[in-house]
């Protein structure tokens, strides 16, 4: 790990709640070191899930995007996979929850399609990195048999 993720890391540890509770809204460009379990990121293009699933989205515009949904951290990395609003079965995001850190609210249900999750190291380096769009309590998390 290079000096400057050290130095993050070790802010992001001391001061973590006090920098979601203040600035959550408006982060952008969220690092991997700083992803964190049941966190929501926006903005990871379909040609991103492509590359890292091999089949998701199966008929998505390339330039569009699919949210981020963060299953489990360590201290290694996190293992990641895509959310769709299309499915019928699986846990899922119940639509109306409000998002911890941020107040944002699912606009829907948003299915968490953990058969495509990968790994991902704390080192990942992306062009463009995803925003927070926040923490889903557990209360939000649901499951549906199809």
């Amino acid at each position: 790990m290079s000096d400057s993720a050290k130095q993050i890391m070790d802010i992001w540890t001391r001061e973590r709640d006090h920098i979601l509770e203040t600035v959550a809204p408006d982060i952008i460009g969220l690092p991997a070191v700083m992803w964190e379990s049941n966190m929501v990121l926006k903005g990871m293009r379909n040609e991103w899930w492509e590359e890292q699933t091999g089949t998701f989205p199966a008929r998505a515009r390339p330039a569009g995007s699919h949210p981020l949904f963060v299953i489990s951290r360590s201290s290694l990395g996190c293992r990641v996979c895509p959310c769709s609003g299309k499915g019928r079965k699986g846990r899922y995001i119940r639509q109306g929850c409000r998002l911890e850190k941020t107040g944002r609210s699912m606009d829907r249900d948003s299915y968490v399609l953990e058969h495509l999750s990968f790994p991902v190291p704390r080192s990942l380096h992306l062009k463009k990195r995803p925003s927070l769009y926040g923490i889903v309590p557990q209360t939000c998390l649901a499951w549906r048999r199809g």
